[in-house]
């Protein structure tokens, strides 16, 4: 690794990396490790001498323990860190096309896709999460982040497996039918499934469980190893085949609906027209028994 050498010294910051030279897009700075004093409260990705575009990839050990204000620069193309490698970032300033301003790390793609890809830990004060246009968390987002203060959350919000992976904020998070819940997203283990739910965190453990929820569509949400045993649609209005199709093929043995239901009833498990005289689904999860 090199140290580079940037156009407008920061005091207390040294980036190292390499160089990538290529015929189009020209040199390419890729940031692989920094040095932040005690005290230096900003940290400007940009501007490093002989270069046109910035990486950053600090999948170090590397801790700056008093940065506040993170500067991305019009230059910069891609980032990967670790969430508790800037503990005490609460702002995000952000001249590049491939990133948004705010609080948070989010990165923006060209197909309308906005991925959060760190909280920063918000340790002090419950640091607020504001999560506009955010429709994705990226594994480890939320990684050793303490806060609950979570606002702006999209309706529907996709997350990798490990997107809630040593958050420490979970059991701080508004509680709905004994579930904790992020916006829309389920985060900790009940027996309800509320009716809201769009995405549900995969560490959630199911197994064994009767599940009561309204969609039974929802299930796709859960890591196959940690599905319920039996669920109960409570659901009086008309569920569309396909939803009842896709809980039938998983493991979940037994599907209970809502005796007031109009279009479909439960025997032993299985689903049928409400004359009980169309097979819907056997659940898989029976079938193999």
């Amino acid at each position: 690794m090199i140290k580079f050498e940037l156009e407008t010294p920061q005091p207390g910051v040294v980036f190292y990396g390499n160089r990538q030279r290529n015929r189009q897009s020209g040199t390419t700075a890729v940031i692989l490790n920094i040095q932040a004093d005690a005290g230096v409260k900003e940290v400007r990705f940009t501007s490093i001498k002989g270069c046109s575009q910035i990486k950053i990839d600090l999948n170090t050990d590397s801790f700056c323990p008093d940065t506040e204000t993170l500067y991305i620069g019009s230059d910069v193309t891609n980032i990967r860190i670790k969430n508790n490698m800037f503990p005490k970032v609460t702002k995000v300033v952000s001249d590049s096309k491939h990133f948004l301003s705010g609080n948070v790390l989010v990165e923006v793609f060209e197909d309308r896709t906005y991925r959060l890809k760190n909280t920063f830990c918000k340790m002090t004060n419950g640091g607020n999460i504001d999560m506009k246009k955010v429709n994705w968390i990226n594994d480890n987002a939320f990684e050793d982040c303490w806060s609950a203060n979570i606002t702006n959350i999209e309706k529907t919000v996709q997350c990798d497996y490990k997107a809630f992976f040593n958050y420490n904020g979970i059991n701080l998070l508004p509680v709905i039918d004994g579930a904790h819940m992020m916006g829309n997203i389920m985060m900790t283990v009940s027996n309800t499934i509320p009716a809201c739910t769009t995405a549900i965190n995969r560490y959630i453990d199911f197994s064994g469980r009767n599940v009561k929820l309204t969609n039974p569509g929802i299930v796709s949400n859960i890591y196959p190893a940690h599905m319920p045993k039996r669920i109960y649609v409570d659901n009086e209005r008309i569920i569309s085949p396909d939803e009842i199709y896709t809980a039938g093929n998983t493991s979940i043995e037994n599907i209970d609906i809502n005796p007031k239901n109009k279009y479909y009833t439960s025997i032993d498990g299985i689903v049928y027209t409400a004359d009980k005289k169309t097979l819907i689904r056997c659940p898989v999860g029976k079938a193999a028994r």
